[in-house]
């Protein structure tokens, strides 16, 4: 395996720590987590490498611990914006469409908006009912533009399967 996993840890930690910390952490915590976070992946791709399979053990375990590490940091973020819509329904940020607001979906059924979550509901609200910009509700929740309209294209596919239906 030539590469040494402390070494590798070490190198993707400094690019981990780069990324906004969740609310609700402090910094030395968050960092605490993230390096175990990244020991742990570093184990399991040192238990799962095959080198059988022609791939560089530090390009698999690179991966395994970018991706286990940006996971965590994701279900954080996910649970800070669900508890900060559940705790502050009052806030204007916060303000859930209501039924009188789905006049202004012409074509899409109430019914449809209905069945979205939450988080789902406030994203539409944010997009297009108040016209602001993926980048901008990316830069407020912390994570990346392209997560945001990865997020948007889910959302409208299933809204798309809903009205279908009806």
């Amino acid at each position: 395996m030539g590469d040494d996993p402390l070494r590798l840890v070490g190198t993707c930690l400094r690019r981990i720590f780069g990324w906004r910390v969740p609310p609700h952490w402090s910094i030395s915590e968050w960092r605490k987590e993230m390096r175990a976070e990244a020991a742990c992946a570093a184990w399991q791709a040192v238990c799962n490498y095959n080198p059988s399979l022609g791939v560089p053990f530090h390009a698999f375990a690179r991966s395994q611990v970018l991706t286990s590490t940006l996971t965590r940091c994701r279900q954080e973020w996910a649970y800070a914006l669900r508890s900060r819509q559940e705790h502050d329904p009052e806030s204007s940020d916060s303000k859930l469409l209501d039924s009188t607001d789905f006049a202004v979906f012409r074509g899409w059924p109430g019914p449809a908006l209905a069945r979205l979550s939450k988080p789902d509901l406030w994203l539409i609200e944010q997009l297009f009912l108040k016209g602001r910009t993926e980048t901008d509700i990316a830069a407020e929740i912390g994570i990346t533009q392209p997560a945001i309209s990865k997020r948007k294209r889910a959302i409208l596919m299933q809204l798309r399967r809903y009205i279908d239906r009806a």
